[in-house]
């Protein structure tokens, strides 16, 4: 199952629902800018539109304040989804999301997010196909076997990370690439 991304113009067709017309034409770069943020997820854009129209400060001040583990509401619970389809993954598959989520938010090397996690050619492999096909790893580049994250999915891997993890996958992913750019200059 795949959920396709919001166009500009659905995102500000759901805003208009929530905050109105003459809102949306007042606010619109904060809105996109806001569902950008969200990668332009639909539960996530639905939540953020009816979080805004609860908040009575200024719009776009309340749009760039809008935390991402805040998106809840009665109904929805956008980091609370997150979380369980990370907890659904087995343990070779949790540790690859763990190590990705240190890396470059815009895309990184399949090798480089398995040696942070220790996981063998086999192990990654098996561990990359299944997060493909649970919708959790998006292809950047297939031969060059470049991957990302969705921004979501990426903050809530990095709020559930405890710092005794955190810090030695950051000082790994800077050790790795000082390593790289040395042998590259060799």
């Amino acid at each position: 199952l795949e959920v396709k991304a919001f166009d500009q113009e659905e995102v500000e067709s759901l805003f208009r629902i929530w905050l109105g017309e003459e809102t949306v034409n007042s606010f619109k770069q904060d809105i996109q800018a806001l569902a950008e943020r969200v990668e332009r997820l639909p539960i996530a854009v639905a939540v953020a539109a009816e979080m805004l129209s609860r908040q009575f400060g200024p719009l776009g001040d309340e749009a760039k304040g809008l935390e991402m583990e805040r998106l809840r509401n009665e109904v929805h619970d956008v980091p609370s989804l997150f979380q369980k389809a990370i907890n659904s993954q087995g343990e070779r598959e949790q540790q690859l999301l763990q190590a990705m989520a240190v890396c470059h938010s815009e895309g990184f090397w399949l090798s480089l997010a398995a040696e942070i996690a220790d996981l063998n050619e086999d192990e990654r492999g098996l561990a990359r196909d299944r997060l493909i096909q649970s919708s959790l790893l998006q292809i950047v580049d297939q031969t060059r076997q470049q991957f990302r994250l969705h921004a979501l999915l990426r903050m809530q891997i990095r709020t559930s990370l405890s710092i005794r993890v955190f810090v030695p996958f950051t000082f790994k992913v800077t050790f790795l690439l000082v390593l790289q750019i040395g042998r590259a200059h060799v």
